[in-house]
C-alpha cells in the first residue's frame, strides 16, 4: 500500500529556491560583501585635539576589526498554557571590539592609545576622570568593490579599554609588530541616514537615544491611540525642549511612525 504524498499550500511542490536564482542574486545589488574591503575612522575625545598625531593616519594602520552584534535579552513566560514564549526585556551590545594597528618604528600609535587612556585616570594621584573626557566614537564602513561605502555603523561613547601586550623575540624574522586594542563602548548606531534619520552624524539635531526615547513617550500622551494605531500622529503640541520640538514636528509622520 502505498503512501500518499505530502501537500502544501504552495501552488507548486518544486523547491521555491532554485540555484539558478541564487547564482543571479550575486550578481544583484554588486553582488556580495567581502571581509576585507572596509575603513575606520577613529575619533578620540575633543581634550585630544591638540595631540600632535594625525587620527587619519590612525584610522589608516587599523588592519583588521570586528563588526560588533547585538542581543536582545530574554525571559521566559511560563505564565500561559502550552509552550513557552521568550520575551524581550532589554538589549546589550557586544562588551569589547578587538582592532589590530599596524606599528611604525617609533609605537607612537601606542603611545596615543595610551595617552587616551590616561584620561581615564591620573598616575601620581590615581584619580579618576570625567567619563565625557575620555569617550569617544568610532566609525566603521563596509565597502564595495569601487571603495563606496554600502554600510557603516558606529561606536558610541567608546575608549581604549585594553592595550594588549606584544610578543618580542630575537627569532622573528621579516614580521611587523601589531598593536591589538580592545575597546568599550556603550552602544552602536547605523550610520545610513534613511534608517537613523535622529543620527547625529546625519545632520538630525543631534538627538540622543535618550531624548529620543523621552520625545516620544511625551509625544504619545498628547495622542489618542487611534493615531497611533494608523501610524498619523497629528500636530505635536508636547512641551519637551525646542530641539526635541523642532526633530519631532519636521518629522513626526514618517519618523515616529517607526519609533513606536
Amino acid at each position: 500500500m502505498g503512501q500518499n504524498r505530502a501537500k502544501f499550500k504552495e501552488r507548486s511542490d518544486l523547491a521555491a529556491n532554485k540555484f539558478e536564482e541564487f547564482t543571479s542574486t550575486l550578481n544583484f545589488n554588486e553582488g556580495y560583501a567581502v571581509p576585507n574591503r572596509f575603513e575606520v575612522l577613529v575619533f578620540p575625545p575633543t581634550l585630544m585635539a591638540s595631540a600632535p598625531v594625525d587620527t587619519k593616519d590612525i584610522s589608516l594602520r587599523c588592519k583588521d576589526i570586528t563588526l560588533p552584534g547585538r542581543n536582545l535579552n530574554t525571559l521566559t513566560d511560563s505564565n500561559i498554557y502550552g509552550p513557552t514564549r521568550e520575551i524581550v526585556n532589554g538589549v546589550t551590545y557586544a562588551e569589547d571590539i578587538s582592532m589590530n594597528f599596524i606599528a611604525s618604528a617609533d609605537l607612537w600609535e601606542r603611545v596615543f592609545f595610551e595617552e587616551w587612556q590616561q584620561l581615564a585616570f591620573n598616575d601620581s594621584t590615581w584619580d579618576l576622570g570625567y567619563y565625557n573626557d575620555y569617550v569617544g566614537r568610532i566609525e566603521i564602513y563596509i565597502l564595495n568593490r569601487q571603495n563606496e561605502r554600502r554600510f557603516g555603523i558606529q561606536l558610541i561613547e567608546a575608549f581604549p579599554k585594553t592595550i594588549q601586550g606584544t610578543a618580542l623575540s630575537h627569532e622573528t624574522q621579516n614580521a611587523i609588530i601589531t598593536l591589538p586594542v580592545s575597546f568599550a563602548f556603550r552602544y552602536w548606531e547605523t550610520l545610513d541616514i534613511n534608517r537613523n534619520p535622529y543620527s547625529s552624524m546625519s545632520g538630525g539635531y543631534g538627538i540622543t537615544p535618550d531624548e529620543q526615547h523621552g520625545a516620544v513617550q511625551q509625544y504619545r500622551r498628547v495622542l489618542p491611540d487611534s493615531a497611533w494605531a494608523h501610524g498619523e500622529p497629528g500636530s505635536f503640541r508636547g512641551s519637551g525642549n525646542k530641539k526635541t520640538q523642532a526633530a519631532l514636528a519636521a518629522n513626526q509622520r514618517a519618523r515616529m511612525a517607526r519609533l513606536r
